[in-house]
């Protein structure tokens, strides 16, 4: 509301109007245009003074472009906008900057799949207290049956997938206690499963995450998720073992889905005990990192699962961070969207950058996934797999103008990921 102050007469000779600009070129100068005169329309006092239709000036809109550009570029954006607040939510954001950009979340946002199926778990190992409740049941969808037999003892476990009721995308919807199934498993596609176990108290969550593993060009595709409030990490294994046999059902006899426990950061050793005797025994092996020869250091006995400690922990969020920002990792999780939304960056007393979620908030999904992702690509050639990827690409367009009929898109319009995916299918 200073126009003589933001900016001064010198800043615009500083920095003048670039040749071509013109108003709202981009989604987020479009969006702080639309909050300024919206709030003068919608604020009496504001609207008497300056009239409702009242229009942002040029200079302002120019000014807050150039030093959001600015702030995005050093990754400082979230406070530039509590500095410069065109809404009550920008006056009020958290005090430290996001590790996401927006551009990232408005992209998951889009590309997100909302068509999804609901199941609650019964079964072996598995208390009736955590049964759904008979309101939420589906009782007119087909149940899905899922058995495991102990290599050692012959006993065979059955477990039910009972299909529920719900709108994931209505605002009260609990995602609680519900395994949410974004793809079913297929016959030649691989997964990993990863476990963030809680204390099953409040708020300290479990985490269930399941990935499609995508070889060289392919990203990897989130496919189920479950997570709770109150299993605690003991018998959060039954869980995890239905899971896994859900989604390995297709696999050859004698393997199994490859798994990841967090056993440091959370308490995972009774979880990954127990699934190791009921025969689930193809389990990351954790790594130490020869620093002078960039390879895996061998141990004669390594530990299986996942321990976060000074080193892995930034690790393992920054190649996470890399795969969702370059779409080598599908979100489909509005949940996990919503922790990668609030995960902040940090300066310690130490004067170290460590990435956290924010005050309220959690990250739980976020260190499961970025677990289930790790263990499978930790030792990939990046430049191999995305000298793979555009190839394939090629390769997808090369089709399109060879072929007669379709079934994806024109070569106007062609989509490198859709073919990718058909491409996987075929």
């Amino acid at each position: 509301m200073t126009p003589e102050l933001y900016p001064t007469t010198n800043w615009i000779k500083k920095f003048p109007f670039p040749a071509g600009w013109k108003r709202g070129q981009t989604r987020e100068v479009q969006s702080m245009i639309d909050k300024c005169e919206l709030y003068v329309k919608s604020t009496e006092i504001l609207s008497r003074i300056l009239g409702k239709n009242w229009h942002l000036p040029d200079e302002q809109a120019w000014y807050w472009q150039f030093k959001f550009e600015d702030a995005k570029s050093r990754r400082t954006d979230k406070s530039w906008l509590r500095q410069m607040p065109c809404d009550d939510i920008e006056a009020l954001i958290g005090e430290h900057d996001s590790v996401y950009s927006r551009e990232t979340i408005a992209e998951i946002q889009t590309t997100r799949e909302r068509e999804v199926e609901l199941f609650g778990i019964l079964g072996g190992g598995i208390h009736e207290k955590h049964d759904p409740p008979p309101s939420e049941v589906d009782m007119a969808a087909s149940r899905i049956a899922v058995n495991w037999t102990i290599p050692n003892s012959g006993i065979e476990i059955e477990w039910m997938l009972m299909p529920l009721l719900g709108d994931i995308e209505h605002l009260k919807f609990d995602p609680h206690k519900k395994l949410i199934v974004y793809r079913r498993p297929k016959k030649g596609r691989h997964y990993s499963i990863a476990i963030d176990p809680g204390t099953g108290v409040g708020g300290d969550r479990t985490v269930i995450e399941v990935s499609e593993i995508g070889m060289k060009g392919f990203p990897d595709i989130q496919v189920a998720e479950f997570a709770s409030d109150d299993i605690d990490n003991v018998e959060v294994f039954a869980f995890v073992a239905c899971i896994a046999a859900y989604y390995g059902q297709f696999y050859e006899e004698g393997s199994t889905i490859k798994m990841a426990i967090e056993q440091k950061r959370k308490y995972g050793d009774s979880c990954y005990h127990a699934l190791k005797l009921h025969g689930f025994r193809n389990w990351h092996k954790f790594r130490m990192y020869d620093k002078k020869t960039l390879r895996e250091r061998p141990s004669v006995n390594p530990r299986e699962g996942w321990f976060t400690n000074e080193w892995s922990r930034p690790m393992l969020l920054n190649a996470f961070k890399f795969a969702i920002d370059n779409g080598w990792y599908k979100v489909n999780s509005k949940w996990l969207m919503e922790e990668l939304e609030g995960h902040e960056q940090r300066i310690t007393e130490s004067g170290k950058t460590r990435s956290d979620h924010a005050r309220g908030k959690h990250d739980d999904r976020i260190f499961s996934a970025a677990i289930g992702y790790f263990i499978q690509h930790d030792l990939d050639t990046l430049m191999e797999r995305e000298h793979i990827r555009a190839n394939t690409a090629r390769s997808g367009e090369e089709w399109i103008l060879n072929t007669s009929h379709c079934p994806i898109a024109t070569v106007e319009n062609f989509d490198a990921n859709q073919f990718m995916e058909l491409y996987a299918e075929r």
